[in-house]
């Protein structure tokens, strides 16, 4: 799934394969106006960003993820670039973060 992710905002990249099964799921499995009831967006908002014309903050994405049951794929998709803006705004991640570690007997 490719989103584009600049802290706080997410957006779908047009054309990629999930991006646009999390698009067709909004316009045509729930439907654009049950979407916006859902996630207290006006109809408009939702459409715009099904198209890829406008980002929205990570929160509202996330939650329109959960009720198009694509949560897991939002997440991953954007986990580099969520450790990134993190970098920015002063975390520091160590390579040695990603080794697992043996447990101590």
């Amino acid at each position: 799934m490719k989103f584009t992710f600049r802290w706080p905002s997410v957006g779908l990249e047009v054309g990629t394969l999930l991006s646009d099964e999390f698009s067709d799921t909004i316009l045509t499995k729930i439907g654009v106006r049950e979407m916006a009831r859902r996630c207290s967006l006006s109809p408009t908002t939702v459409s715009l960003f099904a198209a890829g014309k406008v980002k929205l903050p990570w929160p509202r994405v996330m939650g329109m993820a959960i009720e198009c049951g694509l949560e897991e794929s939002l997440w991953t998709a954007t986990i580099y670039d969520r450790m990134d803006a993190a970098e920015k705004l002063g975390w520091i991640f160590h390579p040695q973060d990603s080794v697992k570690r043996k447990e101590q007997e």
